[in-house]
């Protein structure tokens, strides 16, 4: 028997425990954990989204299940290593018109239409402001449940091109990507990440598909364009939970919306680990026993200090 495996509800649309045996497809019982999604940018306020995970006992669930397994009765916490601050915790919507009323611009979601896309609560505070060079020690507590994480803001990496390129030569095909381009440095083994948000699709930025990337495979890896230390990276839609319903590319009008950020490896495993196993968890040509290693200590999930930079590329302008 394989061992479980815990993903958040925000993540996956439901908080599961997977495991797999030959006569039992489903579990019957698993010690239930508090799941942590958080981070937060330079320059940016902290957010975190707490829940708990749930059994996959082959009951189906609904979006209703996702508030009865949204953790809101929590203390949470955030330190930048001088002082410390309360999260308060506040509904999205109630959250997003404090915000706005407050002249909060670029906000990592601004209406939640899908309330099945991430829990519909969310603590944060305006009162710590994300720098560069600081390192963000988070501590959540409910219960008997208490997560904490710890990660170091990175200098940004500018992007310094992005545009978009067709799929084919076919003028039917109505498929895009874009491709962004950065410089690495040689000197540091480094790594990133690339989120996407697409106008007037799902409200906040989502991990784009196959945009985790190591820059010391990269030295080895024809697969990317490199050339000396120029980096050009394809980015395409977020995979989409069920992986069935995943379009990878864009199309003429969307206007696209990327976030580059440096991460650290800990957190670099964790999404490489993740999308290996969204796309590969449910086809049993490509059986995938890889486990999610959290990010934070008490609990599952992640917590991340972000040095994020970003661009809008306008998809056929």
């Amino acid at each position: 028997m394989k061992k479980i495996t815990a993903i958040s509800i925000s993540l996956l649309a439901a908080a599961i425990a997977i495991c797999s045996c030959e006569k039992q497809p489903y579990l019957t019982h698993a010690e239930q954990e508090m799941v942590i999604e958080g981070w937060i940018d330079n320059g940016g306020f902290p957010y975190v989204f707490l829940s708990k995970t749930v059994l996959a006992d082959g009951t189906a669930a609904s979006v209703e299940d996702i508030d009865k397994y949204t953790v809101k009765d929590a203390t949470v916490t955030i330190s930048d290593g001088e002082h410390e601050f309360e999260m308060i915790g506040i509904d999205i919507n109630e959250a997003i018109r404090k915000l706005k009323e407050a002249g909060v611009e670029n906000l990592p979601f601004d209406k939640i239409e899908d309330v099945a896309l991430l829990p519909p609560y969310v603590y944060t505070t305006a009162l710590c402001i994300g720098q560069v060079g600081k390192t963000y020690t988070v501590t959540a507590v409910s219960g008997d449940y208490k997560i904490t994480g710890s990660s170091t803001i990175q200098t940004p990496v500018e992007i310094e091109k992005a545009w978009y390129e067709k799929v084919t030569d076919d003028p039917s095909d109505d498929r895009y990507k874009a491709v962004i381009r950065f410089t690495d440095n040689p000197d540091t083994h480094d790594y990133y990440k690339a989120f996407v948000m697409v106008e007037g699709g799902k409200p906040m930025y989502m991990p784009s598909l196959l945009a985790n990337l190591d820059d010391d495979v990269l030295k080895k890896d024809g697969s990317i364009k490199r050339e000396g230390n120029t980096i050009e990276m394809s980015i395409y839609q977020d995979f989409t939970i069920p992986i069935s319903e995943f379009q990878a590319y864009f199309h003429k009008g969307d206007k696209v919306s990327v976030k580059l950020v440096k991460i650290n490896q800990k957190e670099f495993k964790y999404w490489d680990v993740l999308e290996e196993l969204t796309i590969f968890s449910r086809n049993m040509f490509f059986p995938t026993t890889t486990q999610i290693q959290a990010t934070v200590e008490g609990g599952e999930g992640y917590w991340c200090a972000y040095g994020s930079s970003y661009v809008t590329v306008s998809i056929g302008e």
